[in-house]
């Protein structure tokens, strides 16, 4: 009997401030966007359906996505945030597993899927099968896709051929190197896999004075700019990265050309760092860092969190990011003298010292629409509405979030 398999999005509000502009299946760990990994995983992609709201299925035309469940057959649903497809042999029908609380997957037979609906991007009715426990680990708070990431590389690479295609100044086993034949590494670039693999991708640019530390992952057309990359590193499609970089994962399209340390951090797409941009991701005293996402404070359980930073945010030269700062979608600090707030709100501004809100929804589209042609790209239509969706749907407790920070601050 043939199978389905649909991807799903659970415990959005867990990946703030990303989950707002995106399904949780597009974002970027190890050495690839989650759809992109469990199309790999499942060959067949004919089979695997990516369940999200009606209006962004028009966003994703190049793969197969839905706003209703697909009922002609069983289906096999895995959290978008999960990295394996499980083993079916072993399941039960209509068996629900979690992991701690969080669902992981679940295989329902054809004749309950009448009691699971769909609702914008979300699935109901889950609750009424049996419930199963699974060791399965996966990111389930934002923070915690920089701290497995890693791991996650390491396990990526069982997907790219074992090649060295040019004499480099490799520490450590050649076997865990892989560098596209299109990929441009210049002389005196430095490549230790001692600690996990290397993979430098298609159309890569590394220049010299460059060091890369694996496990650690140069996307396409990304360029490297005689950068200190350190392990646990991720870098999408089209990044510019010069300076230190460890532990963190860079989505598509994202600029930190210049010297500053960013550690432990989540970074979204068409992101632009300024010169020295720096976060923190170690406090003075090493106890747990705590993290504010979207006003509900999380322990995070872990001494290193630095920076969450949502899709389209630019800082200014010389920002300094505190521990575990997030900082929404669509935002701009500029340095005024001290560390960010540990919370900026989608479409704020950050300046001198100070919360407001953005000119004007226009003014940040028309910035977005120029930073997008600078790589060839447009801001489609469908994209724009869901920028303005949120726009009106936060600035209401934006203004409120203002209003606390500049009181304290006075």
């Amino acid at each position: 009997m043939p199978l389905n398999i649909l991807i799903a999005d659970f415990n959005k509000e867990n990946y703030y401030p990303l989950y707002l502009t995106r399904p949780l299946w597009t974002l970027r760990s190890g050495c690839f966007e989650q759809h992109q990994r469990f199309i790999r995983l499942a060959p067949d992609a004919k089979k695997i359906t990516f369940l999200t709201d009606e209006n962004s299925c028009s966003l994703y035309s190049n793969i197969r996505t839905s706003s209703i469940i697909p009922i002609d057959a069983d289906i096999l649903i895995i959290n978008s945030m999960m990295n394996i497809i499980p083993d079916i042999s072993s399941l039960n029908k209509s068996e629900v597993f979690y992991s701690g609380d969080v669902f992981s997957y679940a295989f329902i037979k054809k004749d309950d899927l009448n009691n699971i609906s769909a609702f914008d991007g979300n699935l109901e009715g889950l609750n009424g099968f049996t419930k199963s426990k699974t060791e399965i680990t996966f990111p389930k708070y934002i923070w915690e896709i920089p701290l497995m990431n890693g791991e996650i590389i390491k396990n990526d690479f069982q997907f790219f051929g074992k090649k060295i295609n040019r004499e480099i100044a490799l520490s450590g086993s050649e076997s865990l190197f892989y560098c596209a034949s299109s990929a441009e590494v210049e002389p005196l670039v430095s490549v230790s896999t001692i600690k996990g693999p290397v993979i430098i991708d298609e159309n890569a640019q590394i220049t010299s004075f460059s060091r890369i530390e694996g496990p650690a992952y140069i996307g396409e057309n990304t360029c490297i700019f005689r950068a200190n990359i350190r392990e646990g590193s991720s870098f999408g499609n089209s990044c510019r990265i010069g300076g230190e970089v460890e532990d963190s994962v860079f989505n598509s399209f994202s600029n930190k050309y210049h010297d500053g340390f960013i550690g432990h951090a989540y970074i979204g797409s068409w992101v632009n760092l300024g010169a020295m941009t720096t976060n923190s991701d170690l406090k003075n005293d090493y106890t747990n860092v705590k993290v504010n996402l979207d006003g509900q404070l999380h322990d995070s359980e872990s001494p290193k969190v630095g920076a969450i930073i949502g899709d389209f945010v630019k800082t200014s030269i010389g920002t300094l990011i505190n521990t575990g700062s997030v900082i929404g979608s669509c935002s701009m600090t500029v340095f005024s003298g001290r560390m960010t707030p540990d919370f900026i709100p989608p479409f704020s501004v950050f300046i001198k010292n100070k919360l407001r809100s953005v000119k004007s929804f226009d003014s940040v589209i028309s910035t977005i629409k120029t930073q997008m042609s600078r790589r060839g790209c447009n801001l489609s239509s469908e994209h724009e509405s869901i920028l303005n969706n949120i726009y009106n749907r936060t600035l209401k407790d934006n203004l409120r979030t203002f209003e606390e920070w500049n009181k304290k601050l006075n």
